[in-house]
This record gives C-alpha cells, sequence and structure tokens, in this order.
C-alpha cells in the first residue's frame, strides 16, 4: 500500500485469487484507486463495481484512518507522482520524425511480412492490411457498435482526442483480433499506445490486458528502441 506503485502484471494477485480474468479486473480497479487527479478518482469511486467493493473492503481495524494520516498518505502519494512525471529532459520530442518511423517500422515489420508470405504461398489474395487513417473512438463508440469499454482501457493510459496526432490499424488475415496503434503528442515527449482490438460479432472491444504503454524522450527517440518495442508486441499480437 505505502509503495504507491501501480501494478503491470496481473499475476501478483493470482496467489490470493486464482481466477485470472478476476484478478487482472482487481489490478485495474487498483491502479485506477492510485489516480492522482481527484475528480477522477472520485468519478470512479461512485461507478466502482459493488463486488469489489467487497473484495477490497480492508479489515475493521484498518478501516477507519484519521483525516491527519490521510492527508499524509495523499501528500507523499503526490509527491511521488510529481516526481515521477518530471523529467530533466525538457527538449521536445519531435512528433513528425516519431509518426514517420513509427509508419515505416509498421510497414517493415518482419512479422507482417512474414504472414503475407505464408498467405501469398497458399493461393490467397488476402493480405496484412495497414489502414493510417483511423479513429478508435469513431470505431469503438460509433453507432450500432456493441463494446462494454469504448477507448476506456486507452484512455485511462493517457489517450485523450486533443493529444492524438495519429491512430494506424493493423487488420491481419482470417483473424478476429486487430492491432492498434495511437502516437499522442504531450510535449516535450510522445506517447505511443498498443492494443489489441478483438471482433466477435456483433461485439468489438478493446482487451484490457493487452494495452501497452511506450513514453518517448529525445534519448529514446534518438537510439529508436521504441520501434523494437513496436515490432515485437506486432510479432506476438500475430502469432497468437
Amino acid at each position: 500500500m505505502f509503495g504507491f506503485t501501480q501494478a503491470a502484471d496481473p499475476s501478483i494477485f493470482h496467489a490470493l485469487i486464482p481466477d485470472e480474468y478476476a484478478s487482472g479486473k482487481v489490478m485495474r480497479a487498483i491502479n485506477r484507486l492510485l489516480n492522482p487527479n481527484i475528480k477522477e478518482l472520485a468519478i470512479f469511486w461512485g461507478k466502482f463495481p459493488e463486488e469489489l467493493r467487497i473484495v477490497l473492503r480492508p479489515p475493521t481495524e484498518t478501516a477507519e484512518i484519521d483525516t491527519e494520516t490521510a492527508t499524509k498518505i495523499r501528500t507523499r502519494y503526490m509527491s511521488r507522482i510529481n516526481e515521477a512525471t518530471t523529467s530533466p529532459d525538457k527538449e521536445d520530442v519531435p512528433m513528425e520524425d516519431v509518426a514517420e518511423d513509427v509508419v515505416k517500422c509498421i510497414k517493415d515489420s518482419r512479422a507482417i511480412s512474414l504472414v503475407n508470405e505464408i498467405m501469398e504461398e497458399n493461393g490467397s489474395s488476402e493480405r496484412v492490411q495497414i489502414r493510417e487513417k483511423v479513429n478508435l473512438r469513431e470505431i469503438l463508440e460509433g453507432v450500432g457498435v456493441k463494446s462494454n469499454y469504448g477507448v476506456d482501457p486507452l484512455r485511462h493510459m493517457g489517450r485523450k482526442q486533443s493529444l492524438l496526432e495519429m491512430e494506424i490499424a493493423i487488420i491481419p488475415p482470417l483473424s478476429d483480433i486487430q492491432i492498434a496503434v495511437s502516437v499522442l503528442s504531450n510535449m516535450p515527449k510522445v506517447s505511443i499506445l498498443l492494443c489489441l482490438i478483438r471482433k466477435t460479432s456483433p461485439w468489438i472491444d478493446i482487451e484490457e490486458d493487452s494495452v501497452k504503454k511506450i513514453v518517448i524522450n529525445s534519448e529514446i527517440q534518438a537510439d529508436g528502441s521504441y520501434l523494437e518495442e513496436i515490432e515485437s508486441f506486432i510479432q506476438k499480437a500475430i502469432g497468437e
């Protein structure tokens, strides 16, 4: 509790909650409870699933925390958040260069090329589709679309329409999974969100546990390591 660290892997909850879906849901709930934005935190708590209220209810002896202690905890947490989000790197990352490199990385993807080669060898005309100009909010929240979450899993990771520079959909053939890439301008840095979208008629949803965030500063942009992460994500997604 006092580490104020958001979990990235639901496996740490498996010892107490063996069911993978339930443990993942609890992990995401706890991460959202660590939101430093008080207004968003209050909104989330107001919608908090009743079954998770029971799961996460503290023991009786720790249920009551006096105001002074709560203030100290919040102050310490906010301090840690500020330390984590304040970077000495003030050099703006060139968004145009990142966007161009991301598109090239996807088009040159070894995993995508391999799928296309396999389809060709088997006499199929189908290929991996790469759609460069998409809007996931419209896809997931459009009229007639049934979606449990919409873009919420990405919004919780920082996707805002005002920050959105580019979204790309990668659509493998013979698969109900799409790979989505969102590039966000968050100067002086750039953020990239990767996720899987599963289509099971008539439903379409982001797989919440698949969302990956890459934050690019000038150093990371220079060494291009983020492109390797994108390639690895595509390779794993297409392989599955």
